[in-house]
């Protein structure tokens, strides 16, 4: 590929939040390199690429002075060293503000997968700093908007099945889903704003609502009445247990559960300081 570091390489592009980012970039006329390990109809404009694989990295990714990592973020710092040589100078990241709500969870592969994204972070940032590159690290709260989520897609689709959906005691635990579209736009306003430069940002969304209020905004959004059913905790545990023999459920665990009555709420107030972050309400 051709060298051009007027264009902005964006990984892991095929995310949600690729989605709204390269019809952003389009609309704004600026030039953009999307990588993504599938393969596109449109495989003029992507570059089909397993950043997992460093040596093919090398070979085949451009040459450009920015990037937005929408993937893993431990995929990374590995190619850290190789980006540096391909000029890129800027780099906007993605982790999550689960690194600080799951640290302490009692599922042990949950726990595993945060302490691997908590060091992929010091990683991130530590390299970055080391080869002068102008990092900055999102954080965003629950992603949704483009159906391709675990949350309110997944909870629309049993609701839209079902016509029920179960809760766990009274469900007040605090929540402020991001839309994805709100977090594509982030990166645009960010990317060149030096106030951004070596920082990180929990990225929450406009509006905060409990569990309940959540649930209840989404099933209003059905074409079918959808009724919120109180469900005893030992119910949840052996229906977990049922749901998880289908691969479309494994993710699913107890801690997620017994999170819906904990409050997961994040300031957004220094991005809206520093690049003007402005989420909207949730509106499903």
């Amino acid at each position: 590929m051709p060298e051009d570091n007027q264009s902005v390489l964006v990984t892991g592009a095929s995310n949600q939040i690729g989605f709204f980012l390269l019809p952003l970039f389009k609309q704004k006329g600026l030039t953009v390199v999307p990588v993504s390990r599938k393969a596109h109809e449109e495989k003029v404009h992507w570059l089909q690429l397993d950043l997992s694989n460093v040596n093919l990295a090398k070979k085949f990714l451009p040459n450009v002075s920015q990037l937005i990592h929408l993937g893993p973020l431990d995929l990374l710092p590995p190619l850290l060293e190789t980006l540096h040589q391909k000029g890129v100078r800027r780099i906007i990241a993605f982790s999550s503000t689960s690194v600080f709500v799951k640290q302490g969870s009692s599922d042990l592969q949950e726990k595993e997968v945060i302490q691997r994204l908590a060091q992929a972070e010091l990683d991130f940032q530590k390299r970055c700093e080391s080869l002068a590159i102008h990092w900055t690290l999102f954080r965003p709260t629950m992603i949704y908007g483009a159906g391709m989520d675990t949350n309110v897609h997944f909870i629309s689709e049993c609701m839209r099945r079902w016509h029920f959906f179960p809760v766990m005691g009274k469900a007040i635990g605090l929540r402020q889903p991001v839309h994805a579209e709100d977090l594509a736009q982030a990166c645009i306003d960010a990317l060149l704003n030096t106030a951004s430069y070596g920082e990180s940002y929990s990225l929450s969304g406009g509006e905060t609502l409990n569990y309940r209020s959540f649930l209840k905004r989404i099933a209003e959004a059905q074409y079918n009445k959808v009724f919120l059913v109180p469900v005893p905790r030992i119910i949840f545990v052996i229906g977990l247990i049922v749901l998880r023999m289908s691969p479309s459920f494994k993710f699913l665990n107890l801690e997620m559960i017994d999170r819906t009555n904990r409050d997961l709420c994040f300031s957004h107030d220094d991005a809206k300081r520093d690049f003007g972050y402005n989420p909207r309400r949730f509106l499903p």
